[in-house]
Formats: C-alpha cells, structure tokens, sequence
C-alpha cells in the first residue's frame, strides 16, 4: 500500500498534456468539489483506491486542514503497519479491543522511544474518529471493537498528568518583580527613565489582582 497528498503545487510544477486529452490540469484539481489541498489517498498494488481508508479521509478532509490531514495519516498508518504484523495479521475493521490495547502499550512502554501521553491521546482521537466513521457513516461495522462509557473514556484512555515546575516567590522577590520588572521602577522605587515597557500601572494591577485572588488563568486571560 502507498499513500499519497494532494498538492495543487506540484500539479502546477510537473503536469504537462497528455495524448488525446484535452484537460487543464490545473483548473481540474482546483474546481469547485475537487479534492482538498492535502487530503490523502491511498493506492493498493493494483494502483486502485484502497478502501476504507480512502473514503474515510476523503470525508474527514471536509472538515480538517492539511496539516491535520498528515498527522492523522502518520498515527493511522503506523496503527495499520502493526496490525499487519501480529500473528496473524488483520486490518483495520478486523481488530478487536485486545489488538488496540497492544498498540497503545507498544507505542507507550515497549518501543525504544516512548510517546508522552500527550502523544498518544492524539492518536487516540484519530482512531476514535476512525471507528466513529466505520460504524456511524459508512455502516462498515455494527459496533467499535472496544466499549466506550458515556463519559467518552475508554479502554485507550491514559491519564495525562502535567508536570509543572511550580517555584514559589518570597513576598522580596514578589515585589521586585512587580515595582520593577512590571512598573519600571528603580530597585530604589525611584522611576527608570529608559523603561520602555507599556501600561506598567494596568501591568502590575493585573499581577496584583491575579496573585492575590487566586485568578484561574482563564478567568485572568479574559482582564
């Protein structure tokens, strides 16, 4: 299987006329319903479009952009080369829960370099979106080969823990930081005249008003 992206550009670049037909490539692939710019498709040995993968992406590039588009192929075939090597292999619409749960444990504890959760979670949401489209749209499936509970965790769900590197200001440094790193002070509280900073009076309220009232950082993006 060979897979590629649909690049008005390189049209542009390399399309020359064909014997016996009389196209503007250029205008074809840019008309008003031609396929997106990135959307991939996908070739079996036999040159022919290889399906479900082609009409899932096909329908997901109505609503993606080409960026997205690649990231959902890269995490989709690299779940598609797995599967293709178990004993014995099977594919997409073949794989049960047992299948995917391995892929999430290969991918997360066994390759040479570990996805972060943060990772996984992504290509999580490529197979969800997969399953959803197999067994919702294309009527390719009568259920997801694994469970999902009302509250949309399942099986592939990992918890994504964020390590922050929180350090604690003394009240001293508290107040440097706001009488001169916000207000332009002098460390003598007298005013720096080559201070170029904006609005240092709205700046050093705003930090006030977040440290004080324990402001969540939505709350303090809305100020």
């Amino acid at each position: 299987m060979e897979y590629f992206f649909v690049s008005h550009a390189k049209v542009r670049r390399y399309a020359g006329a064909v014997d016996g037909v009389d196209l503007d490539w250029v205008e074809y692939v840019t008309r008003k319903g031609a396929l997106k710019e990135g959307t991939p498709f996908f070739l079996g040995s036999d040159m022919r479009p290889l399906e479900p993968l082609t009409s899932f992406f096909y329908d997901l590039a109505k609503r993606l952009d080409a960026g997205s588009l690649q990231d959902y192929t890269y995490d989709l075939m690299d779940l598609v080369d797995f599967l293709q090597q178990l004993d014995p292999p099977t594919d997409l619409l073949s794989a049960t829960e047992d299948d995917l749960v391995a892929y999430r444990d290969e991918l997360m504890e066994h390759r040479d370099e570990p996805v972060s959760a943060a990772t996984w979670m992504r290509r999580r949401a490529a197979i969800n979106n997969f399953y959803d489209w197999a067994v919702e749209d294309a009527k390719l499936l009568d259920h997801r080969p694994y469970h999902r509970r009302k509250n949309g965790k399942d099986v592939l769900s990992v918890n994504v823990v964020n390590d922050l590197d929180v350090r604690h200001l003394t009240y001293s440094q508290w107040r440097f930081l706001k009488q001169v790193g916000l207000r332009g002070l002098l460390p003598d509280e007298r005013a720096d005249r080559s201070f170029r900073g904006a609005a240092p009076l709205r700046n050093s309220a705003a930090a006030e008003l977040a440290v004080t009232t324990g402001m969540r950082l939505r709350e303090f993006s809305t100020l």
